[in-house]
């Protein structure tokens, strides 16, 4: 069994419980989340904390906490992302989107190469287990509409306009003002 450490990290949109392997930070999610990942449940047995896990969380923590300031645009982190290839390789497409752009399920299909996959890449977003530092919330609905987000459509929407404020990039008004 790998050793998995946590650590639970207070952010503007409530708690986070961060989860890392040896390998780097595997999960981040809000603690109120309904469907936290297996791996998490399941991790609550198996608690160490090591010189290593430390570290990581401390950048962690430090890197959230520069995000939320508007001072940071991407993370520097140790992480390692579990799921299935094709899972990955839609989380990876995720990374490529810079900070305050945003995108849709089908764009983000087209550029994987079939915008038959629709449902699938929006499934693989829906199970992205390391919410903020793969940003996720950086994809919407094709008319503009906020679109499904794990950790609630008030986060998702807070997330957009951070982004938006920071970065000097403006999105249709009508995701902020309702």
């Amino acid at each position: 069994m790998q050793i998995l450490h946590r650590k639970t990290i207070a952010t503007p949109l409530g708690s986070m419980l961060a989860i890392a392997t040896d390998d780097g930070i595997c999960s981040l999610e809000f603690t109120d989340m309904q469907n936290k990942s297996v791996e998490i449940k399941a991790s609550s047995e198996a608690i160490n904390e090591s010189d290593d896990s430390i570290m990581l969380f401390n950048d962690l923590e430090v890197q959230l906490s520069e995000y939320f300031e508007g001072k940071r645009k991407s993370f520097e982190l140790k992480f390692v992302m579990i799921g299935t290839e094709f899972q990955k390789k839609v989380w990876t497409s995720l990374m490529d989107l810079q900070y305050g752009e945003v995108s849709s399920y089908i764009a983000q299909a087209e550029l994987l190469g079939s915008r038959d996959a629709i449902r699938a890449v929006a499934a693989a977003n829906g199970s992205n287990r390391l919410l903020i530092v793969v940003p996720c919330h950086r994809i919407i609905g094709l008319r503009g509409d906020l679109t499904g987000y794990r950790g609630g459509l008030y986060r998702k929407k807070y997330l957009l306009a951070l982004e938006a404020r920071h970065s000097g990039k403006t999105f249709q008004t009508e995701l902020f003002t309702n």
